[in-house]
Order: structure tokens, then sequence, then C-alpha cells
């Protein structure tokens, strides 16, 4: 391994992705951080070799689910940044957290593979938009998960292309295995079935917590929590990271509340610029104390070493209240 591939791994192995964290990454990439971040993350436990995945079609695919991205310029949050991120959270637990020790080497893959897809070509617009407009997306997937479905959808879409099939020469019952595993994890970060994910966790975890190598039920539950904790994780990291997150996501929410005002619809919750009882560190307040905080409660409970992140999220909600106080105090 080179010097500059050490210094990226190196930076890997810290929750906050090194000095500048996942931002500095991207600038250092200049464009492919996401396909960089994706051969270090896979072939560093040597998962196309254990799987029989050839290396040059991985990569391929991973090419084609970056070009897929918009750019953050029209999609300030839900880009390639964003997907490099949940990529970077899913490999830290499996390597840092020890997650790997539970999952075989096809959960693992399966869960990589699924963090690379899970937004893939996504538009800046979420499900409540695409259900108000009677989309297409909604009549096809009856309302439900649309865009989840749909990134499933375009992701192994892009498996037909030439020299794209990451499952080409891999055998039968394994495609199939990590195919639902796959298909099930990204229609986990969905946050409507946030619940029934959790609720799955914490029924083997109070029979014990032993997640088995045998069962594929145990071994689909770790993958979906492990991407679903990813997912939300930015509060995790520390303020100068997790902010910038909030400012991309808040421009894509009030931009697509923009756009619906247009149609004489009503914005989506947290959707209104011009609504001060949804602002940004109240809503994310509430985000945290209802979605991410408990989840992330539990994760640490059965991965140890995830604990001592939960104080970087107290520390955000402290910055998060400063916040609001300040806007508050303006508009007085």
């Amino acid at each position: 391994m080179g010097e500059e591939a050490e210094t990226f791994v190196a930076a890997m192995r810290d929750w906050n992705f090194g000095e500048g964290g996942i931002f500095a990454r991207a600038e250092e990439r200049r464009g492919d951080l996401l396909y960089h971040l994706s051969t270090q993350a896979v072939h560093h436990f040597g998962l196309c070799e254990k799987l029989n995945v050839k290396r040059e079609n991985f990569h391929n695919w991973v090419w084609a689910v970056q070009s897929t991205m918009k750019p953050q310029e029209e999609v300030p949050y839900h880009n390639a940044t964003h997907v490099s991120d949940v990529l970077h959270g899913a490999w830290w637990f499996l390597e840092e957290a020890d997650l790997a020790e539970h999952m075989t080497p096809q959960a693992s893959f399966a869960l990589l593979i699924a963090a690379i897809a899970h937004d893939c070509g996504h538009p800046g617009l979420n499900n409540a938009w695409w259900g108000k407009i009677d989309s297409g997306l909604a009549r096809t997937y009856h309302g439900r998960s649309l865009l989840e479905n749909y990134h499933i959808r375009e992701s192994l879409a892009l498996l037909r292309r030439p020299g794209c099939n990451v499952f080409e020469g891999v055998d039968a019952k394994q495609t199939a295995t990590m195919r639902d595993f796959f298909i099930d994890a990204i229609l986990s970060t969905d946050l409507a079935l946030h619940g029934v994910v959790v609720q799955d966790f914490e029924r083997i975890v109070a029979a014990g917590g032993v997640f088995s190598k045998d069962k594929a039920a145990d071994q689909k539950v770790l993958v979906m929590m492990a991407l679903k904790a990813a997912d939300i994780a930015n509060p995790s990291k520390r303020w100068s990271v997790y902010k910038p997150w909030i400012d991309r996501l808040f421009v894509e929410f009030y931009a697509q509340g923009a756009r619906e005002k247009s149609r004489g619809l009503s914005p989506a919750p947290f959707m209104d610029a011009t609504d001060s009882s949804t602002c940004p560190p109240k809503a994310q307040q509430g985000f945290i104390g209802f979605f991410m905080k408990p989840l992330f409660e539990r994760w640490s409970g059965f991965l140890p070493k995830v604990a001592v992140h939960l104080s970087s999220v107290d520390k955000c909600v402290v910055e998060l209240k400063k916040w609001q106080a300040a806007d508050f105090a303006a508009i007085r």
C-alpha cells in the first residue's frame, strides 16, 4: 500500500473521517471520492476474492452508480458526498467497531454495496413530493417507499450493463442471498420503516443477542441496522462536521417547499422556509430525540465501540439549542 493509500485508510479509521471530515476528503478526491472509498472499503476485507466477484465488474458498477448522482449545486444533500459518508460509516462499523466479526462475507459485501447504492440517482425531492403529484413512482410502488424502491431499481439495472454485473460468476445461492440483503437494507432506510427494523433487532438482542452466521434472517437484520445507523449518523460527528450537513439538508428541503408552493401544495414538514416553528435546529433536535439517538443507544449496546460517539450527539444537541436560542432572540 502506497503512502497516499495509507493516509486515506488512516482517515477512514477515524469516525469523523480525518481532519476536515468527509468534505475535506471529497475536495481531495476531486469528484471520485465514492469510487475511491468503495474500492478501499471492499478490498480491505478481500471480499471480491472471498466471494468470486470480478474486481473489474465491481469497479465498473461503482463508476456507474457514481455517475447517477447529481452535483451538489442541484442536490445539496442527497449526492455522492452523502453516499460516501454513509459508506464510510458502514465500513467503520465493520472494521473499527468489530461488526465484521458477527457477519458473513456475503452480509458484509451486501452492506457495503447497499451503502453505495442506497441513494442511486436521488432527485433531491422526497417521498412526500412524489406522492403528492401522483407520480409514476407513486403508482408503480403503491405509495410505499417510493425513492427507496427507485434506488434499488436503478442500481440493479446498472448490473445489466456490459462488465458491470458484480454477481457474474458468483454462486447462485450466494447471489440470491446478497440481493435479498441488498434490497431489504435499502428499503430499511425509509424512516417509515424505522420502527419495524429496530423491533426486529431488539427481538434478537432480547433472545440473547447472538446473531448467527448460519441464519440468513439474523444476518439481514444486522445489514439493515448497520445501514440505517450509518445513514442517520451525522449528529454523532463533531459539530464542525455535522453543521454543514444540516445547512445542505435544509437548502434541499426549502427548495422542495418552494416547489410545492409554486404548485399550490402545502409544503411537507420542515420544508417551509417561512415557518419558524420548524427551524433547522428545532427540527434536528426532534430527529435526534425520536430517531437517531435511541437507535444509536441500541446499536452501541451491541457494538460497544460505538458508545463513545454518543457524547458527540449530546454535544451537538447543546450546539443546536444555542442555535435555536440565537434564532429566537433574532426574531423577538
